[in-house]
């Protein structure tokens, strides 16, 4: 099996594995979205591995070469299809653009079913490498123009929805798609559609680029928050490109190495195959090793909180005044919390960076009033989701020396554990009263 090949099978797995992540993972309203990326991940894993079969194959194999060619073709008018359906579904123009396409590709993957004849004259199965006779006819300039117009139209509703996002964070995520689509687009057009007319051999740099665009996508949900996903299902996404990237990453350098010290033009199948593996295995790994890692600091740490110094702490810093990011920070740090946060006149003062939007804020602020003789606010289904998104676990009312709410103090997850237990919720009721009281009295000193 050559490098390459290895390489394009990585790459499809990534896609793929993404792909099912982001259907999975997605909101209600949003699914038609999450579909769409879904078709268009399958496309690029069966154009990759449509690529990788055929330069793959042994002399031998000529029964087999026309069905790579076809998995080949047929999935990059697939994923291109579905990407304009992605970025275009939720305009009436996207929405026929989509269908309209769909059938082309749907027409054109027929012909080529049909009679191979029309793409192709001969195919050619060597240890030197493998190519085809391109005709250069109607369906290859059908195929080019069909590509052509396709990626023109994702970009053209790529930057529809940059210039008419309402949200900064949509704008600079729609930004960030459109740079990777763009340098994935021109790549392709280059290695996939212009120079496997004179040269064949290097149609496997468009799969490695157009997963560059899935990097890119990647980074939008993560920091712009493009599409909503469940916590969890954005948790696994992350560990599947993160994984897979990595294994990428390890073959190149792998590769790279091996050749310059052993001055050999590849290694050989075996090697290469044991090094993916291998790396692939470590890489598994990672969350078991996460898991014990978390165990291992429950044991040590969560169950040694000292109250009596943060109290004394908290006492210490009453008369003063107060920065709330640092008082946020202690409480998480000495608590043992993955975060504390207190929302206080719409602004919010965090241990980290919690990526919530004004008008999230201003729901959480919202929230009913504490049931009397508690402090915790119960969250209805919007804040629920917001919370499920960020790894909020409680939110608890802030009261004055009057009784009067003034804020909020958001808790995140205890560190090691899955969820917020009881104990957690008493040790943090004992501390609540006395972080209110630092705060009111840090707001009476600056007035």
């Amino acid at each position: 099996m050559q490098f390459t090949t290895i390489l394009l099978i990585a790459a499809a797995i990534l896609t793929f594995l993404s792909g099912v992540a982001v259907f999975a993972g997605v909101t209600r309203d949003e699914r038609a979205q999450g579909a769409w990326f879904f078709v268009m991940t399958l496309g690029t894993a069966a154009w990759a591995v449509g690529i990788g079969m055929f330069l793959a194959l042994p002399t031998n194999a000529t029964d087999v070469a026309p069905w790579a060619l076809f998995t080949l073709y047929v999935g990059a008018m697939v994923m291109l299809s579905a990407f304009v359906g992605y970025v275009g579904w939720g305009y009436k123009t996207g929405r026929v653009l989509t269908v309209l396409y769909c059938l082309v590709g749907v027409g054109l993957a027929g012909a080529l079913l049909y009679d191979p004849s029309i793409l192709y004259s001969s195919i050619t199965l060597s240890e030197t490498g493998n190519s085809i006779k391109i005709v250069e006819g109607w369906f290859y300039w059908a195929y080019i123009a069909f590509c052509m117009v396709t990626a023109l139209s994702m970009l053209g509703f790529t930057l529809y929805r940059l210039l008419h996002a309402k949200k900064r964070s949509e704008r600079a995520g729609m930004a960030v798609l459109m740079i990777g689509t763009s340098i994935a687009g021109v790549v392709l057009s280059i290695f996939d559609m212009l120079l496997p007319l004179e040269r064949y051999d290097l149609i496997w740099v468009g799969p490695l680029a157009t997963s560059l665009n899935i990097l890119c996508f990647y980074y939008a949900i993560l920091r712009f928050r493009i599409m909503t996903l469940v916590t969890g299902w954005l948790k696994i996404l992350s560990y599947i490109i993160i994984m897979m990237s990595g294994a990428i990453i390890y073959m190149i350098a792998f590769f790279a190495i091996f050749t310059a010290l052993f001055h050999i033009p590849s290694p050989s199948s075996s090697v290469l195959i044991l090094n993916f593996i291998m790396v692939v295995v470590m890489l598994l790994l990672i969350p078991v090793i996460s898991e014990i890692s978390a165990f291992v600091r429950s044991l040590i740490s969560v169950q040694t909180v000292d109250i009596a110094y943060i109290a004394k702490k908290l006492n210490h810093l009453a008369p003063q005044n107060v920065d709330m990011r640092e008082l946020a920070s202690f409480l998480a740090d000495h608590m043992h919390f993955e975060y504390v946060g207190f929302l206080i006149n719409g602004r919010l003062y965090g241990s980290s960076s919690l990526p919530l939007s004004a008008d999230e804020l201003a729901q959480i602020s919202m929230l009913k009033t504490a049931r009397p003789g508690s402090v915790w606010q119960d969250f209805n289904e919007p804040v629920g989701k917001i919370c499920s998104e960020q790894d909020i676990s409680a939110i608890a009312e802030l009261h004055n020396a009057k009784g009067k709410a003034f804020g909020q103090i958001i808790v995140g997850k205890p560190l090691g554990k899955m969820q917020f237990d009881r104990r957690d919720l008493i040790q943090m009721e004992m501390i609540i009263n006395l972080v209110a009281a630092v705060i009111d009295s840090e707001k009476h000193l600056r007035a």
